[in-house]
């Protein structure tokens, strides 16, 4: 038992760190009274610290001090009878200093060596928390944990249709899908402080966001560089190719990417609501077109593709004024018999949705119920196999070998089918959660004209993208495709908007509509159009009679102006200016 006049100082952090409130604790009491201890006692140098330059600076301390330092590992005595320093002892001591630091610094780097190779290879880290939609498999590999994979499509493929992080925060709440976090530590306290369980943790915007930026998704993993002593949002960032299978398309992941950094774009105002943001797409290049707004008579107010914000990226294609585009698409909403015969058929639509629903999960109840029989059948044989290993009875091993590779084998395709029916049930219940909030009829949508938000509700719900192309100078052709329940219509809306008519003094808003086309716009599954653009430029002279004079170099604004449909001032739709609450900080 140790005596009164001993005291311990047992520190419980890094030697390298510089906040080490053991030892600050005994430097200020030795400061305070230099006769209070005539010896410290340590097991080995390295107690005192890693850093040879802050061993020293202690050293100095506790020689200026009288007070003597004594180390069992090797035994070593840091000062005289006469108070001065061991020549000798000083010697082995620095020698120590040197090795201790070289010791971690190789055991850090092979530690560094060792976890890239084990990220190169596709092995998972040995931390508590795994990439939502992987699992440790077999030798520690991350294998894709099926059913979280399927939670990680769906944030991609709603992110990529418009849909916001809260929005999907909120929808995967509702729909039950529990975090990583709440599956893992349900009944565990993980903020000892809130007294916070996991079951209480929920999706958030921060968390989808999270998952949305995690390049792991697409096949790559980050390896932090540089020192530990640095945050990680200061350390040098590189992107493995690893043997990690990937869970989207890359395509997808930059897509969402490039819609993401337009949402971040400093030019890009929350404050504003646009009608189709997240739903154009720009048909030279196949990114998204974003909007860039800003409330000065003379500032930007157009939707633009997102290849200018890349240096040296911009693919050509033109920008199209906000207010012209989203108000053509209004006017042919309200105009158009035929769209709105569409959009008036809900209740048959309603019905065939929840016929759909109704069936899913009748599959999914019964793949489910034969996923448990088969994974019943899979243990049994393995206590069997297990049995014929110990009785040697090797005829009866391979038999059982066989009927586990036929079990398992089944099990995989009953878990395919679960997560084919489990993304398309997510997408027919948005689908009928849509509809049962909108109504359409172009009485409502007038009403809706003055509230941006209810007439970007309409939006979304019937405008699965808009494909823009340069035709010449002065016109642009815009492809609406309309979706109807989730289901895109065959053919799209096409309009020819008059870029022309917004540079005039006193601005004209003004569209062509093309119901059909004999060389009808084709575009790849990036949306980059595939139809010769000479052919689209000919048939559109055809459309309006003036083909014989209809050359490469002509506008086709300049020869066809008295076709254009004028929009209405009432139909021209504008985003209203932001009023500061003056009772609000600044």
């Amino acid at each position: 038992m140790l005596g009164e006049d001993i005291d311990v100082y047992k520190e419980s952090i890094s030697g390298y760190k510089d906040d080490r409130q053991e030892l600050e604790r005994l430097v200020n009491k030795i400061s305070s009274d230099t006769d209070y201890y005539k010896c410290i006692y340590i097991t080995e140098i390295s107690r005192l610290g890693r850093s040879p330059r802050k061993v020293r600076e202690v050293l100095n301390f506790l020689e200026d001090n009288k007070v003597n330092l004594k180390i069992q590992n090797p035994e070593i005595t840091l000062l005289n009878d006469e108070g001065k320093r061991h020549g000798v002892g000083s010697l082995i001591l620095d020698i120590m200093m040197y090795l201790a630091d070289e010791e971690v610094r190789y055991l850090k780097q092979r530690s560094r060596s060792g976890i890239l190779s084990s990220m190169k290879a596709g092995k998972i880290g040995g931390g508590k928390f795994k990439p939502y939609g992987y699992k440790k498999g077999e030798d520690k590999m991350m294998v894709i944990h099926q059913k979280e994979a399927d939670t990680v499509r769906a944030i991609f493929d709603y992110y990529k249709s418009g849909k916001g992080t809260k929005w999907i925060a909120n929808k995967l709440n509702e729909l039950g899908i529990k975090t990583r976090t709440n599956k893992s530590f349900e009944n565990e306290i993980i903020n000892s402080r809130l007294q916070k369980y996991g079951r209480d943790v929920v999706w958030s915007d921060k968390t989808v966001d999270d998952i949305l930026q995690n390049p792991i998704y697409k096949g790559k993993r980050r390896y932090y560089g540089g020192t530990s002593k640095l945050k990680k949002s200061e350390r040098t960032v590189e992107l493995l190719d690893t043997k990690t299978e990937n869970i989207i398309e890359p395509e997808l992941w930059e897509d969402c990417m490039e819609i993401r950094q337009s949402k971040t774009h400093r030019n890009y105002l929350t404050d504003y609501t646009y009608l189709l943001k997240g739903k154009i797409i720009c048909g030279c290049c196949g990114r998204n077109y974003f909007a860039k707004y800003k409330p000065t008579q003379h500032g930007d107010k157009v939707y633009i593709c997102s290849s200018r914000l890349k240096k040296g990226g911009n693919c050509g294609n033109s920008g199209i004024n906000i207010s012209l585009i989203e108000s053509a698409i209004f006017n042919e909403m309200v105009d158009s018999k035929s769209l709105l015969k569409h959009i008036n058929t809900k209740d048959k639509i309603r019905n065939n949705i929840e016929v759909t629903i109704a069936r899913l999960k009748t599959d999914i109840a019964a793949n489910q119920r034969l996923s448990g029989e088969c994974e019943k059948q899979i243990e049994s044989t393995i206590d069997l196999l297990i049995q014929s290993n110990t009785t040697n009875n090797n005829s009866r091993t391979e038999i059982f070998k066989k009927r586990l590779g036929k079990l398992e084998s089944e099990l995989g395709r009953i878990e395919k089918r679960l997560s084919s029916d489990g993304r398309h049930l997510l997408k027919h219940e948005a689908a009928l959660e849509v509809r049962s909030d909108v109504q359409t009829t172009s009485d409502m949508l007038i009403d809706y004209i003055d509230d941006r938000i209810k007439l970007r509700e309409v939006y979304i719900q019937f405008i699965d993208k808009v494909i823009i192309n340069s035709i010449d100078s002065n016109s642009a052709l815009a492809s609406v495709f309309i979706s109807l329940n989730g289901v895109r219509l065959p053919k799209s809306l096409k309009l020819i908007l008059d870029i022309s008519g917004i540079r005039k003094r006193t601005k004209v808003f003004r569209y062509l509509s093309m119901a059909d086309m004999s060389n009808e716009p084709e575009y790849d599954e990036k949306g980059i159009l595939q139809t010769n653009i000479e052919a689209l430029q000919y048939e559109i002279g055809m459309y309006i009679g003036n083909s014989k004079n209809f050359g490469e170099d002509d506008d086709i604004a300049g020869l066809t102006e008295y076709e254009f449909t004028p929009i209405l001032d009432k139909y021209v739709l504008t985003i209203p200016p932001v009023t500061k609450d003056s009772n609000a900080p600044e």
